[in-house]
């Protein structure tokens, strides 16, 4: 219960332990013969990235990159801004973008567009939760631990203007009742 709230888990913080870990032992596999160095988008991605590389059984370099998008998906390009962006070269590493949730694809396409002009020798991504009801852009995600139809996602990372991202579950939160 929060703030008097029952709030009930759309995903476990056991099922999410469990993704994490299958993701991180599929990654260390793919990337056997190379370090990894991993981008996580601010700031959902804060809590993913740190169980991730807890579990990965690779040499690992962290860093994070936050962009800001305003405006509307058919103008969305034009809105877009990285607010910090990574702060060691990865021109020819093993990068491996993460994010918590991919939604529209429009983000993270950015995001992989914006990683590719460092000239990393490959990169990856890697979201915990592929949510394919609202995919406006076709975004290549290699690893996804949870597939969800579910729009209105919180917990672990995701937020409802800037509230819940410490909750250790994630829980999908009604909007058209402004209840969660």
């Amino acid at each position: 219960m929060i703030e008097n709230r029952e709030i009930v888990p759309l995903y476990s913080s056991e099922i999410i332990k469990i993704c994490v870990r299958e993701l991180a032992t599929k990654i260390s596999e793919d990337f056997k013969n190379s370090d990894i160095f991993i981008i996580g988008l601010l700031s959902s991605s804060v809590f993913f990235v740190s169980d991730l590389v807890r579990e990965l059984k690779r040499s690992v370099v962290t860093d994070f990159i936050s962009i800001s998008s305003y405006g509307t998906p058919d103008n969305f390009s034009s809105s877009v801004k990285v607010i910090k962006d990574i702060s060691d070269s990865i021109e020819n590493r093993s990068v491996l973008l993460v994010d918590t949730i991919v939604e529209t694809g429009l983000t993270l396409d950015f995001a992989i567009r914006h990683v590719k002009s460092f000239k990393p020798a490959r990169i990856k991504t890697c979201v915990l939760v592929d949510s394919r009801s609202l995919r406006l852009v076709d975004v290549p995600i290699d690893y996804a631990g949870l597939i969800s139809l579910e729009t209105g996602l919180a917990g672990y990372g995701l937020d409802i203007n800037g509230n819940f991202r410490n909750v250790p579950f994630i829980f999908q939160s009604d909007f058209s009742n402004n209840i969660f």
